[in-house]
Protein backbone atom coordinates (compact mmCIF):
# COMPACT_ATOMS: atom_id res chain seq x y z
CA UNK A 1 0.00 0.00 0.00
CA UNK A 2 1.07 4.16 -1.01
CA UNK A 3 2.25 5.55 2.33
CA UNK A 4 1.76 9.07 3.27
CA UNK A 5 -1.18 10.03 1.79
CA UNK A 6 -3.48 12.36 2.90
CA UNK A 7 -7.27 11.80 4.22
CA UNK A 8 -8.56 13.81 1.26
CA UNK A 9 -6.47 11.09 -0.96
CA UNK A 10 -7.82 8.11 0.38
CA UNK A 11 -11.55 9.51 0.32
CA UNK A 12 -11.41 10.09 -3.53
CA UNK A 13 -9.91 6.73 -4.23
CA UNK A 14 -12.77 4.85 -1.21
CA UNK A 15 -15.63 6.84 -3.17
CA UNK A 16 -18.04 5.11 -5.24
CA UNK A 17 -15.07 2.14 -5.04
CA UNK A 18 -17.46 -0.74 -3.83
CA UNK A 19 -20.68 -2.71 -5.76
CA UNK A 20 -23.94 -1.53 -4.46
CA UNK A 21 -25.70 -5.02 -6.57
CA UNK A 22 -22.87 -7.49 -4.79
CA UNK A 23 -22.67 -8.99 -1.53
CA UNK A 24 -20.65 -7.08 0.93
CA UNK A 25 -19.22 -6.39 4.32
CA UNK A 26 -20.00 -3.00 6.42
CA UNK A 27 -17.67 -1.43 8.26
CA UNK A 28 -18.30 0.45 11.47
CA UNK A 29 -15.68 3.14 12.68
CA UNK A 30 -14.49 6.21 14.03
CA UNK A 31 -13.67 8.71 11.66
CA UNK A 32 -10.20 9.72 13.56
CA UNK A 33 -9.05 6.36 12.62
CA UNK A 34 -9.12 6.92 9.35
CA UNK A 35 -5.34 6.75 9.07
CA UNK A 36 -5.60 2.99 9.87
CA UNK A 37 -8.89 2.09 8.48
CA UNK A 38 -8.93 3.93 5.00
CA UNK A 39 -5.95 2.01 3.94
CA UNK A 40 -7.10 -1.22 5.69
CA UNK A 41 -9.96 -1.22 3.45
CA UNK A 42 -8.54 -0.06 0.15
CA UNK A 43 -6.23 -3.41 0.73
CA UNK A 44 -9.52 -5.28 1.36
CA UNK A 45 -10.60 -4.36 -1.97
CA UNK A 46 -7.50 -4.65 -3.69
CA UNK A 47 -8.08 -8.25 -2.85
CA UNK A 48 -11.82 -8.49 -4.36
CA UNK A 49 -13.55 -8.41 -1.33
CA UNK A 50 -16.95 -6.00 -1.15
CA UNK A 51 -16.47 -3.50 1.53
CA UNK A 52 -18.94 -0.77 2.52
CA UNK A 53 -17.46 2.43 3.88
CA UNK A 54 -19.06 5.83 4.29
CA UNK A 55 -16.54 7.68 4.29
CA UNK A 56 -18.69 11.00 4.67
CA UNK A 57 -19.31 9.90 8.12
CA UNK A 58 -19.13 12.65 10.72
CA UNK A 59 -20.74 11.89 14.41
CA UNK A 60 -23.60 14.24 15.00
CA UNK A 61 -24.46 14.63 11.43
CA UNK A 62 -28.35 14.69 10.34
CA UNK A 63 -31.46 12.43 10.68
CA UNK A 64 -29.80 11.79 6.87
CA UNK A 65 -27.29 9.94 7.97
CA UNK A 66 -29.54 7.53 10.25
CA UNK A 67 -31.67 6.65 7.58
CA UNK A 68 -28.11 6.14 5.29
CA UNK A 69 -26.41 3.24 7.66
CA UNK A 70 -29.99 1.99 8.19
CA UNK A 71 -30.62 1.32 4.72
CA UNK A 72 -26.95 0.04 4.47
CA UNK A 73 -27.61 -2.58 6.91
CA UNK A 74 -30.77 -3.65 6.64
CA UNK A 75 -31.41 -3.78 2.76
CA UNK A 76 -32.41 -6.92 1.45
CA UNK A 77 -29.15 -9.77 2.38
CA UNK A 78 -26.71 -7.88 0.76
CA UNK A 79 -24.73 -7.00 3.67
CA UNK A 80 -23.09 -10.17 4.92
CA UNK A 81 -21.09 -9.28 7.85
CA UNK A 82 -19.38 -6.00 9.81
CA UNK A 83 -16.08 -5.12 10.89
CA UNK A 84 -15.33 -2.82 13.77
CA UNK A 85 -12.78 -1.15 14.42
CA UNK A 86 -11.94 -0.95 18.05
CA UNK A 87 -10.47 2.35 19.20
CA UNK A 88 -11.01 4.46 22.39
CA UNK A 89 -12.51 7.31 19.88
CA UNK A 90 -14.68 4.14 18.60
CA UNK A 91 -16.17 3.49 22.06
CA UNK A 92 -16.68 6.83 22.69
CA UNK A 93 -18.70 7.17 19.55
CA UNK A 94 -22.62 7.11 20.09
CA UNK A 95 -23.05 6.77 16.41
CA UNK A 96 -20.95 3.44 16.54
CA UNK A 97 -23.20 2.66 19.22
CA UNK A 98 -26.11 2.73 17.11
CA UNK A 99 -24.42 0.28 14.54
CA UNK A 100 -23.82 -1.94 17.29
CA UNK A 101 -26.94 -1.92 18.66
CA UNK A 102 -28.99 -2.12 14.78
CA UNK A 103 -27.51 -5.30 14.41
CA UNK A 104 -28.67 -6.65 17.52
CA UNK A 105 -32.02 -5.48 16.84
CA UNK A 106 -35.59 -7.58 16.63
CA UNK A 107 -35.84 -5.80 13.02
CA UNK A 108 -31.99 -7.06 12.25
CA UNK A 109 -33.21 -10.72 13.49
CA UNK A 110 -36.24 -10.38 11.60
CA UNK A 111 -34.82 -9.94 8.65
CA UNK A 112 -31.66 -11.90 8.64
CA UNK A 113 -32.73 -14.55 11.12
CA UNK A 114 -30.14 -13.65 13.29
CA UNK A 115 -27.66 -10.63 13.94
CA UNK A 116 -25.04 -10.60 11.13
CA UNK A 117 -21.05 -11.41 12.18
CA UNK A 118 -19.20 -9.00 14.02
CA UNK A 119 -15.13 -9.17 12.97
CA UNK A 120 -13.61 -6.52 15.92
CA UNK A 121 -9.92 -5.51 15.06
CA UNK A 122 -8.26 -3.74 18.14
CA UNK A 123 -7.06 -0.32 16.73
CA UNK A 124 -5.49 0.43 20.46
CA UNK A 125 -3.57 -2.56 21.77
CA UNK A 126 -5.30 -1.54 25.40
CA UNK A 127 -8.86 -3.18 23.89
CA UNK A 128 -7.31 -6.68 22.75
CA UNK A 129 -9.38 -8.26 25.22
CA UNK A 130 -12.73 -7.86 27.05
CA UNK A 131 -10.81 -7.34 30.60
CA UNK A 132 -8.32 -4.83 29.23
CA UNK A 133 -11.16 -3.19 27.72
CA UNK A 134 -13.08 -2.87 31.08
CA UNK A 135 -9.98 -2.08 32.65
CA UNK A 136 -9.22 0.77 30.39
CA UNK A 137 -12.18 2.46 29.61
CA UNK A 138 -12.73 2.69 33.61
CA UNK A 139 -9.18 3.97 34.30
CA UNK A 140 -8.57 7.24 35.56
CA UNK A 141 -6.27 8.77 32.88
CA UNK A 142 -9.12 7.96 30.37
CA UNK A 143 -12.21 9.09 32.57
CA UNK A 144 -10.56 12.26 32.81
CA UNK A 145 -10.06 12.84 29.40
CA UNK A 146 -13.03 11.29 27.90
CA UNK A 147 -15.54 13.62 30.18
CA UNK A 148 -13.72 16.85 29.13
CA UNK A 149 -15.95 16.21 25.72
CA UNK A 150 -19.55 16.50 26.02
CA UNK A 151 -22.19 15.12 24.14
CA UNK A 152 -25.34 16.35 23.09
CA UNK A 153 -27.44 14.40 20.71
CA UNK A 154 -30.25 15.58 18.02
CA UNK A 155 -33.80 14.92 18.62
CA UNK A 156 -33.90 12.36 15.84
CA UNK A 157 -30.56 10.59 17.15
CA UNK A 158 -31.96 10.20 20.49
CA UNK A 159 -35.61 8.62 19.21
CA UNK A 160 -33.36 6.12 17.15
CA UNK A 161 -30.87 5.24 19.66
CA UNK A 162 -34.49 4.55 21.99
CA UNK A 163 -35.70 3.03 19.51
CA UNK A 164 -32.89 0.43 19.11
CA UNK A 165 -32.40 -0.22 23.05
CA UNK A 166 -35.80 -0.86 23.32
CA UNK A 167 -35.86 -3.21 20.40
CA UNK A 168 -32.73 -4.63 21.78
CA UNK A 169 -34.40 -6.45 24.77
CA UNK A 170 -31.91 -5.60 26.97
CA UNK A 171 -33.24 -7.27 30.16
CA UNK A 172 -32.13 -4.59 32.46
CA UNK A 173 -34.04 -2.17 30.19
CA UNK A 174 -37.46 -3.34 29.29
CA UNK A 175 -39.68 -0.44 29.80
CA UNK A 176 -39.83 3.43 28.44
CA UNK A 177 -38.61 4.73 31.65
CA UNK A 178 -35.93 2.77 32.09
CA UNK A 179 -34.12 3.37 28.76
CA UNK A 180 -35.02 7.48 28.73
CA UNK A 181 -33.51 7.14 32.35
CA UNK A 182 -29.97 5.49 30.32
CA UNK A 183 -30.13 8.02 27.72
CA UNK A 184 -30.61 10.58 29.45
CA UNK A 185 -27.51 10.16 31.98
CA UNK A 186 -25.28 10.36 29.04
CA UNK A 187 -23.43 13.55 28.85
CA UNK A 188 -20.17 12.96 27.49
CA UNK A 189 -17.85 10.35 26.14
CA UNK A 190 -16.85 8.73 29.10
CA UNK A 191 -20.63 8.33 29.74
CA UNK A 192 -21.01 6.69 25.62
CA UNK A 193 -17.57 4.70 26.26
CA UNK A 194 -19.54 2.85 29.78
CA UNK A 195 -23.11 2.46 27.77
CA UNK A 196 -21.16 1.08 24.59
CA UNK A 197 -19.15 -1.18 26.90
CA UNK A 198 -22.72 -2.59 29.38
CA UNK A 199 -24.28 -2.67 26.14
CA UNK A 200 -22.31 -4.84 23.62
CA UNK A 201 -19.38 -5.94 25.71
CA UNK A 202 -20.01 -6.95 28.92
CA UNK A 203 -22.80 -9.86 28.49
CA UNK A 204 -20.77 -13.23 29.27
CA UNK A 205 -22.60 -15.47 26.89
CA UNK A 206 -21.73 -13.42 24.21
CA UNK A 207 -17.50 -13.02 24.14
CA UNK A 208 -16.81 -11.57 20.96
CA UNK A 209 -13.52 -12.28 19.59
CA UNK A 210 -10.95 -9.20 18.78
CA UNK A 211 -8.35 -9.44 16.71
CA UNK A 212 -5.44 -7.13 17.23
CA UNK A 213 -4.30 -4.93 14.25
CA UNK A 214 -0.85 -5.88 13.34
CA UNK A 215 -0.17 -3.69 10.26
CA UNK A 216 -2.69 -2.83 7.00
CA UNK A 217 -1.94 -5.74 5.24
CA UNK A 218 -2.08 -8.36 7.86
CA UNK A 219 -5.05 -6.93 8.95
CA UNK A 220 -6.62 -6.79 5.55
CA UNK A 221 -5.26 -10.28 4.68
CA UNK A 222 -6.75 -11.98 7.77
CA UNK A 223 -10.25 -10.41 7.23
CA UNK A 224 -10.24 -11.25 3.59
CA UNK A 225 -9.40 -14.71 4.80
CA UNK A 226 -12.68 -14.79 6.97
CA UNK A 227 -14.57 -13.42 4.64
CA UNK A 228 -13.73 -16.22 1.62
CA UNK A 229 -13.51 -18.88 4.15
CA UNK A 230 -15.14 -22.14 2.99
CA UNK A 231 -16.41 -23.34 6.62
CA UNK A 232 -17.43 -19.38 7.53
CA UNK A 233 -20.79 -20.31 5.56
CA UNK A 234 -22.52 -17.14 7.25
CA UNK A 235 -20.15 -14.33 5.46
CA UNK A 236 -18.60 -16.58 2.52
CA UNK A 237 -17.86 -14.13 -0.05
CA UNK A 238 -17.29 -14.29 -3.88
CA UNK A 239 -13.65 -12.36 -4.97
CA UNK A 240 -14.33 -10.01 -7.13
CA UNK A 241 -12.09 -9.61 -9.74
CA UNK A 242 -13.54 -6.41 -11.70
CA UNK A 243 -13.27 -4.49 -7.85
CA UNK A 244 -9.89 -5.84 -7.35
CA UNK A 245 -8.71 -4.40 -10.84
CA UNK A 246 -10.62 -1.28 -10.09
CA UNK A 247 -9.30 -0.85 -6.99
CA UNK A 248 -5.24 -1.61 -8.05
CA UNK A 249 -5.91 1.46 -10.85
CA UNK A 250 -7.17 3.54 -8.07
CA UNK A 251 -4.33 2.65 -5.94
CA UNK A 252 -2.28 4.23 -8.42
CA UNK A 253 -3.90 7.38 -8.65
CA UNK A 254 -3.46 10.80 -7.05
CA UNK A 255 -6.90 12.46 -6.68
CA UNK A 256 -7.59 15.02 -8.85
CA UNK A 257 -8.38 18.74 -7.85
CA UNK A 258 -11.76 18.81 -9.28
CA UNK A 259 -12.53 15.25 -7.95
CA UNK A 260 -11.31 16.00 -4.26
CA UNK A 261 -14.26 19.12 -4.28
CA UNK A 262 -16.80 16.73 -6.60
CA UNK A 263 -20.39 16.29 -4.58
CA UNK A 264 -20.84 12.98 -2.57
CA UNK A 265 -21.85 9.87 -4.38
CA UNK A 266 -24.11 8.75 -6.84
CA UNK A 267 -28.24 8.53 -5.60
CA UNK A 268 -28.19 5.02 -5.89
CA UNK A 269 -26.02 4.40 -3.09
CA UNK A 270 -28.45 6.73 -0.81
CA UNK A 271 -25.70 7.87 0.90
CA UNK A 272 -25.64 11.66 2.04
CA UNK A 273 -24.01 14.22 -0.24
CA UNK A 274 -20.40 15.22 1.24
CA UNK A 275 -21.41 17.31 5.00
CA UNK A 276 -18.48 18.84 4.88
CA UNK A 277 -15.72 19.95 2.53
CA UNK A 278 -12.14 20.76 3.17
CA UNK A 279 -10.51 23.63 1.19
CA UNK A 280 -9.26 22.54 -1.77
CA UNK A 281 -5.57 22.59 -1.39
CA UNK A 282 -3.22 23.79 1.39
CA UNK A 283 -1.26 27.29 1.06
CA UNK A 284 1.80 25.72 0.11
CA UNK A 285 0.43 24.34 -3.65
CA UNK A 286 -0.02 28.15 -3.94
CA UNK A 287 2.23 30.76 -2.60
CA UNK A 288 -0.03 33.18 -0.80
CA UNK A 289 1.09 36.55 -2.32
CA UNK A 290 0.46 39.81 0.46
CA UNK A 291 0.84 42.61 -2.52
CA UNK A 292 -0.11 41.61 -6.28
CA UNK A 293 1.74 44.04 -9.08
CA UNK A 294 -0.48 45.20 -11.64
CA UNK A 295 -0.42 43.29 -14.75
CA UNK A 296 1.68 44.21 -16.93
CA UNK A 297 0.27 45.93 -20.66
CA UNK A 298 -1.20 43.67 -23.43
CA UNK A 299 1.28 42.90 -25.95
CA UNK A 300 0.56 44.60 -29.22
CA UNK A 301 -1.20 42.08 -31.54
CA UNK A 302 1.73 40.68 -34.00
CA UNK A 303 1.36 41.78 -37.63
CA UNK A 304 -0.09 39.57 -40.16
CA UNK A 305 2.31 37.80 -42.01
CA UNK A 306 2.14 35.29 -44.99
CA UNK A 307 2.65 31.58 -43.77
CA UNK A 308 5.96 30.20 -44.58
CA UNK A 309 6.09 27.33 -47.31
CA UNK A 310 5.52 23.74 -45.79
CA UNK A 311 9.10 22.31 -44.76
CA UNK A 312 8.27 19.36 -47.12
CA UNK A 313 7.74 22.26 -50.28
CA UNK A 314 10.98 23.46 -49.45
CA UNK A 315 13.57 22.28 -51.79
CA UNK A 316 16.38 22.87 -48.91
CA UNK A 317 14.03 20.64 -46.72
CA UNK A 318 16.59 18.18 -45.49
CA UNK A 319 19.40 20.80 -44.90
CA UNK A 320 16.87 22.92 -42.83
CA UNK A 321 15.41 19.90 -40.99
CA UNK A 322 18.79 18.92 -39.94
CA UNK A 323 20.35 22.75 -38.91
CA UNK A 324 16.65 22.58 -36.76
CA UNK A 325 17.45 19.47 -35.30
CA UNK A 326 21.17 20.79 -34.28
CA UNK A 327 19.34 23.68 -33.13
CA UNK A 328 17.30 21.97 -30.23
CA UNK A 329 20.49 19.62 -29.23
CA UNK A 330 22.26 22.69 -28.55
CA UNK A 331 19.28 24.37 -26.77
CA UNK A 332 18.86 21.37 -24.75
CA UNK A 333 22.44 20.65 -23.88
CA UNK A 334 22.35 24.35 -22.68
CA UNK A 335 19.34 23.63 -20.20
CA UNK A 336 21.10 20.92 -18.76
CA UNK A 337 24.03 23.17 -17.65
CA UNK A 338 24.49 23.28 -13.96
CA UNK A 339 23.56 27.48 -14.55
CA UNK A 340 19.89 26.85 -13.34
CA UNK A 341 20.88 24.50 -10.57
CA UNK A 342 23.53 27.03 -9.03
CA UNK A 343 21.03 29.84 -9.52
CA UNK A 344 18.07 28.18 -7.57
CA UNK A 345 20.31 27.36 -4.92
CA UNK A 346 21.37 30.72 -4.71
CA UNK A 347 17.71 31.74 -4.32
CA UNK A 348 17.25 29.09 -2.06
CA UNK A 349 20.24 29.81 0.19
CA UNK A 350 19.08 33.91 -0.16
CA UNK A 351 15.81 33.19 0.82
CA UNK A 352 17.49 30.79 3.97
CA UNK A 353 19.23 33.82 5.28
CA UNK A 354 16.38 36.36 4.98
CA UNK A 355 13.78 32.94 7.08
CA UNK A 356 16.45 32.76 9.53
CA UNK A 357 16.49 36.67 10.04
CA UNK A 358 13.62 36.18 11.25
CA UNK A 359 10.94 37.70 8.07
CA UNK A 360 7.58 35.86 8.47
CA UNK A 361 7.27 35.47 4.37
CA UNK A 362 10.30 34.15 3.91
CA UNK A 363 9.80 31.42 6.45
CA UNK A 364 6.04 30.84 4.90
CA UNK A 365 7.76 30.63 1.47
CA UNK A 366 10.47 28.38 2.51
CA UNK A 367 7.63 25.75 4.34
CA UNK A 368 6.19 25.86 1.03
CA UNK A 369 9.77 24.88 -0.55
CA UNK A 370 9.78 22.70 1.93
CA UNK A 371 6.60 20.73 1.78
CA UNK A 372 6.56 20.76 -2.37
CA UNK A 373 9.79 19.65 -3.08
CA UNK A 374 10.94 22.79 -4.87
CA UNK A 375 14.84 23.48 -5.08
CA UNK A 376 15.36 21.95 -1.87
CA UNK A 377 14.24 17.47 -1.02
CA UNK A 378 10.54 17.66 0.32
CA UNK A 379 11.12 17.26 4.00
CA UNK A 380 7.42 17.69 6.37
CA UNK A 381 9.35 17.95 9.11
CA UNK A 382 11.23 20.99 8.27
CA UNK A 383 7.91 22.95 6.43
CA UNK A 384 6.20 22.49 9.90
CA UNK A 385 9.29 23.87 11.23
CA UNK A 386 9.21 27.09 8.89
CA UNK A 387 5.50 27.52 9.30
CA UNK A 388 5.96 27.30 13.11
CA UNK A 389 8.59 30.33 13.49
CA UNK A 390 6.22 32.41 11.01
CA UNK A 391 3.09 31.38 12.66
CA UNK A 392 4.15 32.37 16.17
CA UNK A 393 4.92 35.86 14.65
CA UNK A 394 1.10 36.19 14.11
CA UNK A 395 2.00 35.26 10.18
CA UNK A 396 -2.07 34.06 9.27
CA UNK A 397 -0.51 32.05 5.96
CA UNK A 398 2.35 30.29 8.45
CA UNK A 399 -0.98 29.57 11.09
CA UNK A 400 -3.16 28.17 8.72
CA UNK A 401 -0.30 26.14 7.20
CA UNK A 402 0.50 25.18 10.26
CA UNK A 403 -2.72 23.74 11.40
CA UNK A 404 -2.92 21.64 8.14
CA UNK A 405 0.36 19.68 9.29
CA UNK A 406 -1.52 19.65 12.59
CA UNK A 407 -4.75 18.24 11.07
CA UNK A 408 -2.97 15.85 8.74
CA UNK A 409 0.14 14.50 11.06
CA UNK A 410 2.76 15.68 8.19
CA UNK A 411 5.78 16.51 10.01
CA UNK A 412 4.18 16.88 13.34
CA UNK A 413 2.48 14.49 15.54
CA UNK A 414 -1.41 14.77 14.21
CA UNK A 415 -3.36 16.86 16.50
CA UNK A 416 -6.50 18.09 16.03
CA UNK A 417 -6.89 20.45 19.38
CA UNK A 418 -3.48 21.82 18.35
CA UNK A 419 -5.05 22.23 14.02
CA UNK A 420 -7.96 24.24 15.68
CA UNK A 421 -6.10 26.64 17.44
CA UNK A 422 -4.24 27.30 14.72
CA UNK A 423 -6.77 27.83 12.34
CA UNK A 424 -8.51 29.85 14.94
CA UNK A 425 -5.86 32.57 15.10
CA UNK A 426 -5.24 32.13 10.92
CA UNK A 427 -9.35 32.49 11.26
CA UNK A 428 -9.44 35.64 13.67
CA UNK A 429 -7.31 37.59 11.16
CA UNK A 430 -9.75 37.15 8.61
CA UNK A 431 -7.85 34.49 6.51
CA UNK A 432 -11.15 32.82 4.58
CA UNK A 433 -9.50 28.82 4.17
CA UNK A 434 -8.88 29.21 7.87
CA UNK A 435 -12.23 30.09 9.01
CA UNK A 436 -13.60 27.73 6.31
CA UNK A 437 -11.63 24.66 7.70
CA UNK A 438 -11.90 26.13 11.38
CA UNK A 439 -16.07 25.53 10.51
CA UNK A 440 -15.05 21.98 9.00
CA UNK A 441 -13.65 21.64 12.88
CA UNK A 442 -16.62 22.52 14.67
CA UNK A 443 -19.40 20.77 12.54
CA UNK A 444 -17.40 17.51 12.67
CA UNK A 445 -16.32 18.05 16.60
CA UNK A 446 -12.01 17.41 15.57
CA UNK A 447 -10.00 19.26 18.36
CA UNK A 448 -13.18 21.30 19.39
CA UNK A 449 -16.91 20.49 20.88
CA UNK A 450 -19.27 19.83 17.95
CA UNK A 451 -21.10 23.12 17.49
CA UNK A 452 -23.15 23.59 14.17
CA UNK A 453 -23.44 27.62 15.44
CA UNK A 454 -20.08 27.76 15.57
CA UNK A 455 -19.41 26.17 12.06
CA UNK A 456 -22.17 28.28 10.31
CA UNK A 457 -20.58 31.62 11.75
CA UNK A 458 -17.05 30.66 10.52
CA UNK A 459 -18.76 29.08 6.98
CA UNK A 460 -20.25 32.62 6.94
CA UNK A 461 -17.28 34.42 7.42
CA UNK A 462 -15.39 32.70 4.84
CA UNK A 463 -18.43 32.77 2.58
CA UNK A 464 -19.10 36.46 2.23
CA UNK A 465 -15.43 36.78 1.19
CA UNK A 466 -15.93 34.37 -1.56
CA UNK A 467 -14.76 31.38 -0.78
CA UNK A 468 -16.81 28.62 -2.81
CA UNK A 469 -16.03 25.84 -0.11
CA UNK A 470 -17.56 27.46 2.43
CA UNK A 471 -20.28 28.77 0.25
CA UNK A 472 -21.21 24.84 -0.70
CA UNK A 473 -20.67 23.80 2.63
CA UNK A 474 -22.79 26.74 4.46
CA UNK A 475 -25.42 26.06 1.96
CA UNK A 476 -25.72 22.87 3.18
CA UNK A 477 -26.27 24.10 6.81
CA UNK A 478 -29.18 26.25 5.66
CA UNK A 479 -30.74 22.93 3.44
CA UNK A 480 -30.45 21.04 6.88
CA UNK A 481 -30.81 23.19 9.59
CA UNK A 482 -28.09 22.82 11.36
CA UNK A 483 -26.55 25.43 13.85
CA UNK A 484 -29.12 28.10 12.16
CA UNK A 485 -33.11 27.86 10.50
CA UNK A 486 -33.55 25.86 7.95
CA UNK A 487 -33.53 27.99 4.47
CA UNK A 488 -34.04 26.24 1.26
CA UNK A 489 -34.13 29.77 -0.28
CA UNK A 490 -30.71 30.54 1.22
CA UNK A 491 -29.51 27.15 0.90
CA UNK A 492 -29.92 27.44 -3.16
CA UNK A 493 -28.32 30.81 -3.03
CA UNK A 494 -24.98 29.74 -1.44
CA UNK A 495 -24.97 26.65 -3.32
CA UNK A 496 -25.29 28.64 -6.62
CA UNK A 497 -22.55 31.17 -5.51
CA UNK A 498 -19.99 27.91 -5.03
CA UNK A 499 -21.45 26.39 -8.36
CA UNK A 500 -20.88 29.38 -10.29
CA UNK A 501 -17.31 29.39 -9.64
CA UNK A 502 -16.71 26.29 -10.61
Amino acid sequence: MEENKSKLDYQWQLRNGWKPDEDYVFVSYSSRDWAKVYPCVMAMRARGVNVYIDIEFLENQSASWLSNFQDTLFRGSGCKGIVSFLSMDYLRSYACLMEQLANRTNKMRKRMGKPLPVFYVALDPELGTLQQMSAYIYSDAVRRESVKERVEMSPPEYLVLQKFVMDCHFPQYQDADSVKELLDDIHDKHDVATTMYDLIFSNPSEMPSIQAFEGVEECAQLLTDNFINDKNNSIKLKILKDLKQETLARLGKSAPKEEEEAPGPPAEEKQLPPEEKLPAAPAEEQPPVLEQPPAPPAPPEPPVVEQPTPLEEDPDWQEKLRQKEEEMRRLEQENQQPDREEETTSAIQQLMDRAERGDADSQVELGICYASGDGVPQDWAKAAYWYRQAAEQGDMYGQYNLGWRCYNGEGVEQSFEQAVDWFRKAAEQGYAQAQCMLGVCCGAGEGTPQDWAQAVYWYKEAAEQGDEVAQYNLGWRYHNGQGVEQSLEKAAEWIRRSAEQG
